[in-house]
């Protein structure tokens, strides 16, 4: 399965230290330039560089032409060109304002709490309320609904 993967998501991965599981669960991912950049001039990534750096091998360059839309920022609209260019399965965005504008677009989309919903169901974890608690430590949002949802859907409520 090919993922684009987009800032924010990136982000509650490294800072949680599980970015081995996007690796294991989409060995193939990849992102655009605008994104790693993003990571990298991102202040509270310098912590992570060689979690950061490991990314390197999964950037591409967006050759097809990327269409500004209002809404979004940079990264997010080279995610949506990178898709189609690369013809992606999914993208993987936390940002709801770009993740409804893609999927009026007809894209998959998925967020970090889907990774660990998947990587619990593959074995990889053994409870995800701990990663969400960190998610919401490191001040990634989660509203409550969906805290609550997560965990019932891994059976750990």
């Amino acid at each position: 399965m090919l993922v684009v993967a987009e800032t924010g998501p990136l982000i509650s991965l490294i800072q949680l230290q599980q970015l081995e599981l996007l690796h294991k669960l989409y060995p193939d991912f990849v992102l655009p330039q605008e994104v790693f950049d993003e990571l990298i001039g991102y202040a509270p990534m310098r912590d992570f560089t060689e979690q950061t750096n490991s990314l390197l091998k999964h950037v591409r360059k967006v050759t097809d032409e990327i269409v500004r839309h209002e809404d979004l920022d940079e990264g997010e609209d080279a995610c949506i060109a990178l898709y189609y260019q690369t013809k992606a399965d999914a993208l993987l965005i936390e940002d709801k304002d770009a993740r409804n504008f893609a999927e009026t677009k007809g894209i998959v989309c998925f967020g970090s709490i889907a990774v660990f919903l998947k990587a619990k169901e593959a074995g990889y974890i053994q409870a995800i309320k701990p990663f969400l608690l960190q998610m919401k430590f490191f001040k990634r949002f989660i509203s409550q609904e969906l805290f609550n949802k997560t965990l019932r859907d891994a059976g750990e409520i």
